[in-house]
């Protein structure tokens, strides 16, 4: 058993030669990203609406680069004073936020006077604000629960309904069974890490291309993660429709334990002294909180649970759990679950 995640992490990927960002400015806006499946196409898409809606819009180009790389780059420039091939928009997770903002002050531009903040949940906002401003725009939920193999559970005797409101001590011996009857380990370990156990109390951000081939070859037949892991869980076509969902096991030794955890979530960032920057935040403000049919896309090709509030009311944010997994937690309780957890970790600092 082990943890394995994805939202923020390392893949090892490096940016491509002479693409590493916005240099002095131009017809090009250079975003840094991670995760080939999740964020990296959402931006592109972002960038394809952008360019066809705004005249003169620059060329949007995503530099897909490990979320390890991305902070240590961004912290090596701002440190040394040499902002030569930082990236006009970057990517980090809401566990970077205040480590970022309170740390590098001056160095992302604020956003709430361009962006109606208001449009976004509220525990997504005040993740990423600092002094009275925001400094980003709000992205992704990383409400998380468990992937489960429907047809390795039956396997070894399980139903969906048995998979439902379960203790960490009864998915230990399910995973036990599940190895029995089919051979298959329940979970992909990361040894050193620790990651599964700090789900278990902690959101968690490891990323693991390993972890990753495990799953999509059908080597396990479980995943504790987010909500964006679906579109890695999707990507293997061949298991389509063997896939269910529902809550994480809860701890029983733990008097105010929920079913309810977090895993990544990320938000976008503009660089305050890019050249670029007029666009750059353009750029978000017309898609990321404004364009309501592109939020409905990339839920249905990414897994993207976005918490811009006026796009959960689109068509695709009441049926897609449905039309991609069995449904057993709507997407509005995801969002919910998500402000939940955030809740009850302001509550017990």
């Amino acid at each position: 058993m082990g943890a394995l995640a994805g939202c923020g992490g390392t893949d090892g990927t490096q940016p491509p030669e002479g693409s590493e960002g916005g240099g002095a400015g131009g017809d090009t806006l250079t975003v840094w990203a991670w995760d080939a499946n999740f964020n990296v196409p959402i931006m592109e898409k972002a960038g394809q609406y952008y360019t066809e809606q705004v005249d003169g819009a620059p060329n949007v180009e995503v530099v897909e680069m490990a979320n390890e790389d991305v902070m240590q780059r961004l912290i090596s420039g701002f440190t040394s004073g040499v902002s030569e091939g930082l990236p006009d928009i970057v990517l980090m997770d809401d566990y970077d936020a205040q480590r970022m903002l309170t740390g590098y002050e001056g160095k992302f531009s604020e956003l709430s006077e361009h962006i109606d903040m208001s449009q976004f949940a509220d525990y997504k906002v005040d993740l990423v604000s600092h002094n009275d401003g925001v400094y980003v725009v709000p992205f992704d939920s990383g409400s998380a629960g468990l992937y489960y193999r429907t047809d390795y559970l039956e396997q070894a005797g399980y139903t969906q309904e048995d998979m439902q409101d379960l203790t960490w001590s009864e998915f230990v011996e399910i995973g036990k069974d599940v190895k029995e009857a089919t051979g298959k380990w329940f979970l992909v370990f990361i040894p050193g890490r620790g990651t599964h156990y700090m789900q278990m109390a902690m959101p968690v951000d490891y990323f693991s291309p390993e972890a990753v081939g495990a799953v999509t070859s059908g080597d396990v037949a479980a995943v504790n993660s987010a909500i964006w892991y679906s579109a890695t869980i999707r990507s293997a076509e061949d298991q389509s429709g063997l896939w269910a969902y529902t809550n994480v096991p809860q701890l029983e030794t733990v008097d105010n334990a929920t079913p309810y955890t977090n895993l990544g979530g990320a938000s976008w960032y503009v660089w305050e002294d890019s050249p670029n920057k007029e666009a750059a935040i353009e750029l978000l403000e017309t898609q990321f909180a404004g364009n309501e049919e592109f939020y409905q896309e990339i839920l249905v090709e990414n897994g993207a649970v976005g918490t811009y509030i006026p796009a959960q009311g689109g068509e695709a944010f009441r049926s897609v759990m449905q039309q991609y997994m069995d449904g057993e937690i709507s997407l509005d309780d995801m969002i919910q679950q998500a402000e939940e957890y955030y809740n009850m970790q302001v509550g017990q600092q």
